[in-house]
């Protein structure tokens, strides 16, 4: 299952670094702007540059959330044991202090 999970997500790296350039990819986002403004023809290709810098930036987004909710997940199992260790050990003390019938 994890296996299947990192081929699939190794695959969609090699998928966007195979992407061609984006003809206004080195452009800011003011340039951006600017130029769907001022020049009606590039709106359109200034449109699609906008969305594929959001669905970029959701990418990395997801991938960074990604690695987070697995670390509070390992963390929380980590919390739970620890309680469960600590509760043992509290009904150990209580037995020992009613003391051991002999």
């Amino acid at each position: 299952m994890i296996a299947a999970i990192y081929a699939r997500r190794s695959s969609a790296a090699q998928e966007a670094d195979k992407r061609p350039k984006r003809p206004l990819e080195d452009l800011s986002d003011a340039d951006i702007q600017q130029r769907a403004l001022s020049v009606s023809s590039d709106r359109e290709a200034c449109v699609t540059e906008a969305l594929f810098r959001t669905r970029d930036a959701l990418q990395d987004f997801n991938k960074k959330t990604g690695r987070q909710t697995t670390w509070l997940l390992r963390l929380t199992w980590a919390i739970a044991i620890l309680t469960l260790i600590m509760a043992a050990g509290l009904g150990w003390q209580i037995y020992l202090a009613l003391g051991i019938p002999e």
